[in-house]
């Protein structure tokens, strides 16, 4: 008779127990988890010519401020340095990479700020940089413009991405802030590892010298 009272009720225990089961099936869902909210900082350009300014290093999701103020603009096409990236060319559209092709030459005769930073873990850099006298039309001036024309009045600024060697800025990783477009986007985000140094660039192509602000988004890959 036990044996008989005990077998309907561990049936009843396992029925009761099987509502309960998969145990995660109570547990929030982890995609559904709130992302933790980005880290915010603000800086102000030190404003010393040629220094690489520090911003220290940042854990993701972290949002960086900085303002500073190109004072003077200017290009040189025949400057030694940087080594622009290279790019496929393919001359008479058949599909076939003729050759390869930087699309820039030279480096500002101007002021260029400079900012080094790290991500704590591997992450992937990103950001725009807005700046005062933009373009009214929301297009800046083409990478070598003639003597007149409407960015005669306006100021064209750039951001870039750099390598770092001993602090200072080495190997273009991105120009896509280099272009006709307001404001400038550093589009595909740099991928950077645990600790690793990069040097932001922002400089004045011409007219007008501007003041600016850029905005460093830092992510987790």
């Amino acid at each position: 008779m036990r044996l008989s009272i005990a077998t309907p009720l561990l049936l009843t225990l396992a029925i009761v127990g099987c509502d309960r089961w998969p145990l995660h099936a109570a547990l929030p869902d982890p995609v559904d988890a709130a992302a933790p909210d980005p880290i915010l900082a603000s800086f102000e350009e030190d404003e010393v010519e040629g220094v690489v300014q520090d911003l220290g290093s940042w854990p993701a999701p972290a949002i960086l401020t900085i303002r500073g103020t190109t004072s003077e603009c200017g290009w040189e096409d025949d400057a030694a340095w940087p080594t622009w990236p290279v790019h496929p060319v393919d001359d008479d559209g058949d599909g076939v990479v003729d050759r390869e092709e930087a699309r820039y030459a030279g480096w500002y005769s101007g002021d260029v700020d400079l900012f080094s930073l790290r991500p704590e873990a591997a992450g992937v850099l990103g950001g725009t940089l807005e700046w005062d006298n933009a373009p009214a039309g929301g297009t800046n001036s083409p990478y070598q413009p003639g003597t007149d024309g409407p960015w005669e009045d306006e100021s064209d600024l750039d951001v870039l991405v750099f390598t770092a060697e001993n602090g200072a800025p080495s190997e273009v990783l991105t120009e896509a802030g280099v272009g006709r477009s307001y404001p400038e986007d550093l589009g595909a985000a740099v991928a950077l590892d645990s600790g690793e140094n990069a040097v932001i660039a922002v400089g004045c192509h011409h007219e007008v010298p501007s003041d600016w602000t850029l905005e460093v988004v830092i992510s987790a890959r």
